[in-house]
Formats: C-alpha cells, sequence, structure tokens
C-alpha cells in the first residue's frame, strides 16, 4: 500500500498528484483540538471505529488509534463481519469507519459516483453536497475528455476539503514472473488481461 494523495489513485486518467488538502500533521491538528474547546483531547468522549474483520484490516484500525492518539483523541476500535459492519453504518450506529473500494472500471467515475452523489446506494458516509452532484452528472454528460476530467477533478477537490473521508492508502500489488512471459500487465483496477499473454521459447 501507498500513501493516498486523494481519492483516485495514480493510473486512472485523471489522477491528481496532490489532490488532498490535509496531511499528516499532528501540530495542527492538537492546534484545530484547541480551537474547538478540548486541548489534547480533554473534554473529549473516547470515540468508536469500526471496521471489518479481515486480514491487515486490524492493523489499519490500530495505526489510526495509535495517531489519533498522538493528539489526545481516543479511539475504540470493534471489529465485525462485513453485513454487520454496513448494516450499523446504515443504521447510523457507527460514525467512524473503515472501509475499501476497489473500481470496477478504470475511470474517475468509478471512484467518485458510487462513494459521493447523493443518490448514490454505495454512499455510505451520507454525503450530500449539490455542488458535487451537479459536477459529478454534468461530467457524466460531457463528451469532451479534457472537460469530463476537469469537472471530475474539481468534484474530487470539493469533496476532499468537505472532509466527509480520509483516505489513507492506495493498494498495491506484487508479482514474480518468469522470464519466458511475455505480454503480460496489470491494469489500473488490478487486473490482468490474460489474452495478451503468452511464452517465449
Amino acid at each position: 500500500m501507498m500513501p493516498a494523495t486523494g481519492i483516485v489513485p495514480k493510473g486512472i486518467p485523471g489522477f491528481q498528484k496532490e489532490a488532498m488538502l490535509y496531511n499528516h500533521n499532528p501540530v495542527a491538528a492538537k492546534d484545530l483540538l484547541k480551537q474547538a474547546g478540548y486541548p489534547d483531547g480533554n473534554g473529549l468522549p473516547p470515540l468508536v471505529l469500526g471496521y471489518d474483520v479481515g486480514v491487515g484490516h486490524d492493523k489499519a484500525a490500530q495505526a489510526i488509534q495509535a495517531q489519533a492518539g498522538e493528539v489526545g483523541i481516543t479511539f475504540n476500535v470493534a471489529s465485525y463481519e462485513w453485513e454487520a459492519l454496513l448494516d450499523r453504518i446504515q443504521a447510523g450506529e457507527i460514525t467512524f469507519f473503515r472501509m475499501d473500494w476497489t473500481a470496477d472500471y478504470p475511470t474517475m467515475d468509478n471512484f467518485l459516483y458510487p462513494l459521493f452523489h447523493s443518490s448514490s446506494l454505495d454512499n455510505t458516509t451520507h454525503y450530500r453536497n449539490p455542488e458535487v452532484d451537479k459536477l459529478l452528472m454534468g461530467a457524466r454528460r460531457e463528451l469532451n475528455p479534457g472537460r469530463r476530467v476537469r469537472l471530475y477533478r474539481k468534484a474530487e477537490k470539493i469533496i476532499l476539503r468537505d472532509a466527509s473521508i480520509v483516505p489513507i492508502g492506495f493498494y498495491t500489488t506484487n508479482r514474480v514472473i518468469g522470464s519466458r512471459v511475455r505480454g503480460y500487465i496489470r491494469t489500473a483496477v488490478d487486473d490482468t488481461p490474460m489474452e495478451r499473454v503468452w511464452l517465449s521459447k
């Protein structure tokens, strides 16, 4: 996994190298807590971070817990089976939760529309921003590739400014390929078109 710079990962047309306004900055976080009336986290009740049971998910939750603790925020972590986690999120019983997203197509739309358009069933954070809705729908109707990307990029920056989510990392994969293998590629959505692969003599 590599540190996320936004919502849309590298390799997707329209990727923005530094889309996020915010980064890991404990000093700034402490200052914001103080401004909010919770100096060093004093007076802030413990928060709960939910995540789904699975390989490595507990480590991610513990890392978030540890980094929040650096500035005085107490996170209790709670693991759930996938369906139970979704049920609790939909019921509004979990405010903070960790999730993955894997796109089906290598487009900005496949990362932005499902997760952030107000009418999407995959919008688990219940994010609502009429300007973002308008930009996403405008991008879907736009036939010019350059103008379409500009609309998606603007929407991504607004979403990140609103901070309904905190992107943590982009998944990466490693493969060991034999010297006789030809035509092997890994696409931006982590697929391999096997019809292109062949073996040399």
